[in-house]
């Protein structure tokens, strides 16, 4: 969860490849990046695989979407999560499991799929892992072992696993996905062939683009690659996550060298029981100091001959990913005759404190960044 954050957060569901876990370096380094532009990440290790529990000779895509769907329903009813607004995001098999699991129900808002498998039938038909000879003892032992170089040791899979393959058909789940996907290739990725994405991108209904990285193979590799990559992600969720703009004013009260502090009610609708500043909305073609003696007599009781304008700073860029709400706002800073404050619904208490004590690291978002546009000593 991202560090002083609150209710109503967009998050994301990341979900390993085949044979990987959710500490892989750079599918780790990907998420990171997210929860420090104000996202919630949830990341799982699927069954057999990482720190999971499970025997890997059990696993099978099935039991990697059930892993995904259920992980999917313990961000829905997570404290603190949007759950119309959860993104998945998968590598290899991962991004393929996100697929079905959305196909079965899942309401995910966007889909990042990297490297997935985007045609079962024809992938596993001509992998040469699973080579036709291989297959007849495969089904007469009930078990292929092999040994992964990857990870340098032998493992071995039931039967299972392919019986449940011969069940799935990924062009076929493409066809019903109408949300915006995003899919990425890496030009000398060797385990899934661009010819196959390909084939997965025309089966999608809904928007959705196909990128290509030259320097990169199936885990991307390439570390200018993987930067490049994230930019095309955060570009693309926010292409069809729109931010909403809005203009504000943040009203800072000053009596002596004491601040104007207030605790948000339960009644209003972001950042309930925080401690913030006089702010509001700022309608379309009214003038931000006049608008802040308005919040203020709402707010705080506060009459325009209580106060008396020490300052207008420049206009923030402030965005609140709780909201998704883009904020330009103005602060004002006003010096007030009196310390008596009358509350609205907005607020249920007050306090006067120095600057020292104001709640810059608890409050929403922005508020720092407020202060210093003013450009008081």
């Amino acid at each position: 969860m991202p560090k002083g954050r609150a209710a109503r957060l967009p998050s994301m569901l990341f979900v390993h490849g085949y044979l990987s876990h959710r500490r892989d370096k750079w599918f780790r380094e990907l998420y990171e990046k997210f929860v420090a532009h104000g996202f919630a990440v949830l990341t799982i290790d699927l069954n057999g695989h990482g720190e999971s529990s499970g025997d890997f000779r059990d696993f099978t895509y099935t039991r990697a979407i059930e892993d995904v769907m259920a992980a999917a329903r313990y961000l829905e009813q997570y404290p603190h999560i949007n759950p119309y607004k959860i993104i998945g995001i998968g590598h290899s098999l991962g991004g393929t499991a996100l697929m079905f699991a959305k196909a079965r129900g899942i309401e995910f808002r966007t889909l990042a799929l990297l490297a997935p498998v985007g045609d079962t039938t024809w992938h596993y038909a001509h992998h040469e892992r699973y080579p036709k000879s291989e297959l007849a003892a495969w089904r007469r032992t009930g078990l292929y072992t092999w040994y992964e170089e990857s990870l340098g040791r032998t493992l071995s899979l039931r039967y299972s696993f392919w019986k449940d393959l011969k069940t799935l058909d990924s062009l076929a789940v493409a066809r019903t996905l109408r949300q915006p996907v995003f899919i990425a290739h890496g030009e000398s990725d060797r385990a899934v062939p661009f010819t196959e994405l390909q084939r997965l991108f025309k089966a999608i209904r809904g928007p959705s683009v196909l990128r290509r990285y030259a320097s990169s193979g199936h885990s991307f590799w390439d570390a200018r690659d993987r930067r490049t990559l994230y930019r095309d992600l955060f570009t693309f969720i926010r292409e069809y996550h729109p931010v909403t703009v809005a203009h504000g004013v943040a009203v800072f009260i000053r009596h002596g060298d004491q601040y104007l502090t207030l605790k948000r009610s339960n009644k209003v609708g972001q950042h309930k029981g925080r401690w913030a500043v006089v702010a509001g909305y700022l309608p379309k073609g009214e003038v931000p100091v006049a608008h802040a003696y308005e919040e203020a007599l709402e707010e705080a009781g506060l009459h325009k001959k209580d106060l008396t304008l020490v300052k207008v700073g420049t206009k923030v860029l402030v965005h609140d990913p709780i909201t998704d709400v883009r904020w330009r706002s103005t602060p004002v800073l006003f010096e007030s005759s009196t310390k008596r404050i009358k509350l609205n619904w907005e607020n249920t208490a007050y306090r006067w404190v120095p600057i020292s004590r104001m709640p810059f690291d608890t409050s929403y978002p922005g508020l720092f960044a407020q202060w210093k546009a003013l450009h008081i000593i």
